[in-house]
């Protein structure tokens, strides 16, 4: 309840956009951290950087040694505004076309139970969850990618695209992948330890062939 509570107080618009919370939890019983943060300062890299250092401070301090951390790199605003020079220099202009014409292309909506009324509501959706053996999850990790030389999250993409075909008939279908953003787009920038929101988003069409079918 108070993690939920703590969580709700974050304001993005006024503030504050990070909470800390211990917990005492009474004699003879060890304490707890709660770290809360909005997604839009921190994302799924940041984190693990954050609590390496948490970590490795408070191994430090329990052994009563200085906290010592490596040098910082980066920061999220050098990186944005070294970012917003180069597009503005046209650094990016080859691109542009690309993914523009990605979000052109046309595509099929998904299918929708209630198209006519107003029933589709978080309300109304229903949760399918299903999982794999241990003998098919071996085999998607490893023995599929050794022979079609494939890395495990294209053929996720691939089933998705074949999934989607046989739900809705259309061999083409357009999906927001996410990325960590991270990657070395701009000179003189060193992420390694830096923290905040790099995730990025960006639209990619499948498209399955036209093979036979049983």
């Amino acid at each position: 309840a108070i993690a939920a509570e703590t969580q709700a107080s974050l304001d993005l618009a006024r503030g504050p956009l990070l909470r800390i919370v211990t917990f005492n939890l009474g004699a003879g019983k060890p304490g707890r951290l709660l770290v809360v943060i909005h997604h839009l300062v921190i994302d799924g890299v940041s984190w693990r950087i954050l609590l390496d250092d948490l970590e490795r401070t408070y191994d430090s301090l329990k052994r009563g040694e200085a906290a010592s951390l490596p040098p910082k790199t980066t920061s999220y605003k050098q990186w944005s505004e070294k970012l917003s020079v180069e597009a503005s220099a046209g650094t990016f202009d080859d691109e542009v076309e690309y993914w523009t014409n990605a979000l052109q292309q046309p595509v099929a909506t998904l299918p929708l139970d209630y198209a006519e009324t107003e029933n589709n509501t978080a309300q109304s959706a229903r949760m399918l969850t299903m999982s794999l053996s241990e003998w098919e999850t071996r085999a998607l990790l490893y023995e599929i990618s050794e022979a079609y030389h494939t890395q495990i999250n294209e053929v996720l993409l691939t089933a998705l695209a074949e999934g989607f075909r046989r739900w809705t008939g259309e061999r083409r279908v357009l999906v927001d992948v996410e990325g960590h953003g991270r990657e070395g787009i701009v000179s003189s920038v060193d992420l390694a330890r830096t923290v905040g929101w790099f995730t990025a988003i960006y639209p990619v069409q499948l498209e399955l062939p036209n093979v036979w079918e049983p």
